[in-house]
């Protein structure tokens, strides 16, 4: 069993570059930290790629910190990692975007606290993830954040509060899925990626 942990563990490792092709969508992410999280610049450099990984076969994602800029993004929303929880029918539990007369806010959040919880009562393969070794912790939230702000970056495009049976769009989240490398679990349902396509949220920059 924790033989095919670890194979799992380095194939999730892997991670994706943002595009190049600036004929593309592009959208810009700028991240904040509140100080008592405990992230750093590598985490944070894993839940970048891996919100661009999600979104890549759509649009290009820009992450910065909240001063700098983005050439060629056309969009920037805020996204903010906190130790705030906010449970209600509306939020997986892990993120959550506000919407002001049903149009979604530039600024989503993301709750260390909810990840930390949901880690302490899932399992992996079989095995509480709170008896792995904190490398597979580490990851864990590295890739529930990732997949977390991937989801709320989707509502605040499809200018949608409403949630899917499955891919990234479903309402929660655990343990199993966001530790699974497949990447079809956070694919948008094709209706999603119709919408997109019709009415795109992003305009693309021809250059």
């Amino acid at each position: 069993m924790l033989a095919s942990i670890g194979v799992l563990l380095a194939a999730a490792a892997v991670t994706v570059p943002a595009s190049t092709d600036l004929t593309r969508p592009r959208l810009q992410i700028q991240i904040q930290v509140e100080q008592d999280v405990a992230l750093d610049a590598s985490d944070l450099r894993a839940i970048a790629s891996g919100i661009r990984a999600i979104w890549a076969p759509m649009l290009d994602v820009v992450v910065t910190t909240p001063a700098a800029s983005a050439p060629g993004a056309v969009d920037s929303i805020r996204l903010v990692i906190t130790n705030r929880t906010l449970d209600n029918h509306d939020s997986t539990g892990l993120g959550w975007i506000g919407f002001v007369d049903g149009e979604p806010q530039p600024s989503v959040t993301l709750s260390f606290a909810a990840a930390r919880r949901l880690a302490d009562s899932g399992e992996w393969l079989g095995v509480a993830l709170s008896t792995l070794p904190p490398r597979a912790s580490r990851l864990f939230f590295q890739r529930a954040l990732a997949q977390a702000g991937a989801h709320e970056v989707g509502h605040y495009l499809l200018r949608s509060r409403d949630h899917s049976r499955r891919g990234l769009m479903r309402a929660a989240f655990t343990v199993e899925e966001i530790m699974d490398t497949r990447s079809s679990l956070n694919r948008l349902d094709p209706d999603a990626i119709a919408k997109l396509r019709i009415e795109p949220t992003i305009a693309r920059e021809e250059r």
